[in-house]
């Protein structure tokens, strides 16, 4: 048996993103298959709406955001969640203190680890702000390519990894 994994997102359902085991959640999805929309941003709302559904609600949970939503549609009530939480971070050059709003959000809503979805020369930082593991998977299709090579590729490992986009319609500049 597969164990599931919920991604917690804010964006719409994004069919390039599946694979098996992989149900979509949030508050601009639209119930399907293999989605759920979760008008609240809380874990009793997504609870609910998975029992709802007849889902588990026993699986990994993989909370993908950033500052600006952080701030804006927070996800609360997470220590109730019965298994691992990971924050998918990205965007932590937008916005004013996003270091400090990704720190506070942590403190408030534990997750398990921390994986930053952009911005890997912000890794060593954000590791001394925050109690839990941090690791980085940048995009590979960024103009600034080069500089991602040049950090330090020999402690990442490879991974391929689909393009995951802009979460949101509101991200700040």
């Amino acid at each position: 048996m597969t164990i599931p994994t919920f991604l917690f997102h804010y964006g719409s359902f994004q069919p390039l993103w599946h694979q098996s085991g992989l149900l979509q959640a949030g508050p601009n999805m639209e119930d399907g298959r293999l989605s759920l929309q979760v008008r609240e941003s809380t874990l009793s709302e997504l609870l609910r709406r998975l029992k709802e559904r007849r889902w588990s609600v026993k699986g990994v949970l993989i909370h993908y955001s950033d500052p600006f939503i952080l701030q804006k549609s927070p996800l609360n009530g997470l220590r109730h969640w019965p298994g691992p939480k990971l924050l998918a971070c990205g965007d932590l050059h937008h916005g004013h203190l996003p270091i400090d709003t990704l720190a506070n959000y942590l403190t408030a809503e534990h997750h398990d680890a921390v994986l930053l979805t952009f911005n890997p020369g912000l890794l060593d930082e954000v590791g001394q702000r925050v109690s839990v593991p941090v690791r980085a998977l940048p995009p590979t299709f960024s103009a600034t390519q080069g500089l991602y090579l040049t950090l330090n590729p020999s402690a990442w490992n490879c991974c391929t990894l689909a393009a995951l986009g802009r979460i949101t319609p509101n991200a700040e500049n």
